[in-house]
């Protein structure tokens, strides 16, 4: 689909003009700054836990970015756009190296406890001769049982 924007959706959102909107932007200096002392935070952390070399990278990397952010916006949202895709690799990256074992060991032993203890709570029991595995339930009586339902 071919869409053209109008001008006066363009004049308030440019989305279809990427430099428009992350060329010539500068981010808040609020944001700026928030960003720069939560880096040069986890700079002091390296710094005092006696990791020199990865303090100094996160104090220059930081102060780089937000001197980027606020002369070349251009720049700072290709540095920012090369973050947000390093983040993501990341976050993949840290879904398998952990939820995919801890779903591969907690629950395979979950269920051998279960197992153990003799417990179904879907009481999952095959009952060939049965005509239907619908389960009774009791019949309620006034319309405050529908009020306290848990």
């Amino acid at each position: 689909m071919n869409y053209s924007q109008n001008r006066v959706s363009g004049t308030i959102w440019p989305w279809q003009n990427r430099e428009a909107v992350y060329g010539k932007v500068l981010p808040s200096l609020l944001f700026s700054l928030t960003t720069l002392l939560i880096a040069w935070g986890i700079g002091t952390f390296f710094y005092s836990s006696g990791h020199l070399n990865v303090a100094v990278l996160v104090f220059v990397i930081s102060t780089f970015v937000f001197i980027a952010s606020r002369i070349f916006p251009k720049l700072y949202w290709t540095i920012e756009s090369g973050f947000q895709k390093l983040s993501v690799f990341v976050g993949k990256g840290l879904t398998l190296l952990f939820l995919v074992p801890f779903f591969y060991i907690c629950f395979p032993i979950g269920k051998l406890a279960q197992i153990l203890r003799k417990k179904d709570p879907m009481h999952r029991v095959l009952h060939p001769e049965a005509v239907s595995y619908w389960q009774q339930c009791k019949e309620t009586s006034s319309q405050e049982d529908y009020k306290r339902q848990f």
